[in-house]
């Protein structure tokens, strides 16, 4: 395989910065440090850009470095993510306006951990097979647990307007 040029890496931070901010946002609730958690995944695949091997694609990996450095963040700071509370929402600081997406990601926000992540990457319409390799899961056993996060997030739903 040929050597990852910074060309390369250019392309793959252009392409991605918006989906990584996405996925950190999903994670920790707040806007600033999701761009600091992004900024922090950047860093990292750039200090790892010349050992990626190509095993998957690009953007698989950056995904997994993204994973990674939240759920480090989380072990370093050990917040709980319920703590976030219902501020806490993804639409908080985009141009979405729309009040069912903020709720959405307020539900989203009531998720465990791993089902934060997980459907933060379905969210950004990463393809099954990259997020079953980026979480370290069968797609069988990935299909299962999107089913059931989106059993639980209608059931949040439907006890809200109840």
């Amino acid at each position: 395989m040929p050597p990852q040029t910074d060309a390369d890496f250019s392309e793959l931070y252009e392409a991605s910065y918006d989906g990584i901010y996405r996925v950190c946002r999903g994670y920790c609730g707040d806007a600033e440090q999701a761009a600091d958690l992004t900024q922090e995944v950047f860093i990292r695949a750039w200090k790892a850009w010349d050992r990626f091997e190509g095993r998957s694609k690009a953007r698989t990996w950056l995904y997994r470095i993204a994973v990674n450095t939240c759920l480090m963040e989380k072990r370093k700071r050990r917040i709980p993510l319920q703590s976030l509370g219902p501020e806490a929402s993804l639409a908080d600081d985009t141009t979405e306006e729309d009040p069912r997406v903020a709720q959405l990601y307020h539900h989203i926000s009531q998720l465990p951990e791993t089902d934060r992540l997980t459907i933060s990457l379905v969210l950004e319409q990463v393809p099954y097979p990259e997020i079953a390799d980026t979480l370290g899961a069968s797609e069988n056993s990935l299909r299962v647990r999107i089913h059931r996060i989106k059993k639980r997030l209608a059931q949040s739903f439907q006890h809200e307007t109840a």
